[in-house]
């Protein structure tokens, strides 16, 4: 079942330049879902391997703009205002395929592939992968380490906060 965006979604609506906020991951999946509905067309959170082709390419780089890091290409604790900045105020730190904010700016919500959950192994141990679920992206109050694309933060699935959103991803 699919729900339409929440109440708190009302003050960001105003800040239309703005990423969403305070998205849980049931949340993310709930939306994708209404939107599926209401659009008639395939959306779901992208996975892991997705959003880092997204951020990364194919070519091994470690950050979307190259393997060296650059405080001016994206929102971290590095560089950045120490705030949520406008979506897209950091071109020059677009990936190869143009996606921007992949680096800093908000963690963002990934999905699985189909059988990761049982191939992968967890670098905070034995966890309740029921309950949890990955973030990437790092975000404005991140270090660049954490911002990494190839990084991976692990939440509770109902956690939020001024610095998790989404992307979103069409099709199956």
């Amino acid at each position: 079942a699919g729900a339409p965006p929440p109440q708190e979604w009302e003050r960001q609506s105003q800040q239309p330049h703005f990423p969403v906020v305070y998205i849980s991951w049931k949340m993310a999946l709930a939306y994708a879902n209404w939107l599926a509905t209401v659009t008639g067309e395939q959306w779901r959170v992208p996975t892991e391997q997705e959003w880092e082709k997204a951020a990364r390419g194919t070519d091994g780089r470690t950050w979307p703009w190259g393997n060296a890091w650059d405080a001016r290409r994206a929102n971290t604790d590095d560089g950045g205002p120490g705030a949520l900045t406008p979506i897209g105020s950091y071109p020059a730190g677009a990936s190869p395929y143009g996606v921007q904010d992949m680096c800093g700016t908000v963690n963002e919500w990934c999905g699985h592939a189909p059988d990761a959950i049982q191939q992968r192994s967890s670098p905070w141990g034995d966890v309740d992968r029921a309950n949890t679920g990955y973030l990437s992206g790092g975000s404005w109050n991140d270090s660049p380490a954490v911002a990494r694309p190839a990084h991976r933060s692990q939440l509770f699935i109902g956690q939020t906060s001024d610095d998790i959103g989404m992307r979103l991803a069409k099709g199956v």
